[in-house]
């Protein structure tokens, strides 16, 4: 049976969940953790999830770097746990990364069809949160804030393989080798009004 407002070109066989990697550089002065999904990067550019999205929240609490408090912390894996069951059902969208920084965590998508996400966010967002939230959609069909993470990887990023061990990874924000490298230095990198990184 074939699915109102989707295509048979959206459906991935592939297995878009994973694995996940997470590296640790700066952006603005500030520390900023990347956790991106490697399992995307053949799927990159794919005509059929060509709008991206954002959905960034706001710490109550961030610390001097503007990184996310322990309660901040557990919210956003709150969080991140209702986006991937509501968004990545039935490949509406497919979760590429999650970028926390500047005080804010933002979760990035790209979309099969964006009217039921948009839906799938209002019904979402209709029940009262305990941290700001903000929506960002944009047309991106050569993926490149995806392509612009993983750019930026460094080949001692840390492997994560399941949902468990990104939220043990958010708990405890940093390796401490990590500290050394920067990822995403200020040239050249700006961000949007929903957090997402673009190119001056």
């Amino acid at each position: 049976m074939r699915l109102p407002g989707r295509s048979n070109e959206a459906r991935i066989d592939a297995d878009a969940s994973g694995p996940w990697s997470v590296s640790d550089g700066e952006y603005d002065g500030k520390r900023m953790l990347v956790r991106l999904n490697d399992g995307l990067r053949a799927m990159a550019g794919r005509k059929s999830h060509s709008r991206q999205a954002g959905i960034a929240i706001r710490c109550n609490s961030p610390d001097e770097q503007g990184l996310p408090s322990a309660n901040d912390a557990t919210a956003f894996s709150n969080f991140e746990d209702q986006s991937q069951e509501m968004f990545c059902a039935d490949q509406l969208a497919l979760f590429a990364a999650v970028i926390t920084t500047g005080g804010m965590r933002e979760f990035v998508f790209y979309l099969s069809d964006e009217r039921r996400f948009r839906e799938h966010f209002r019904d979402w967002a209709r029940t009262p949160k305990s941290h700001r939230v903000q929506l960002m959609i944009q047309r991106d069909p050569s993926w490149s804030v995806y392509r612009k993470l993983a750019a930026r990887r460094c080949p001692r990023c840390t492997n994560l393989t399941s949902m468990a061990a990104r939220h043990r990874y958010d708990q405890m924000l940093c390796v401490e080798f990590h500290r050394r490298w920067r990822h995403l230095p200020r040239a050249g990198i700006t961000a949007s009004h929903g957090g997402s990184l673009r190119r001056r």
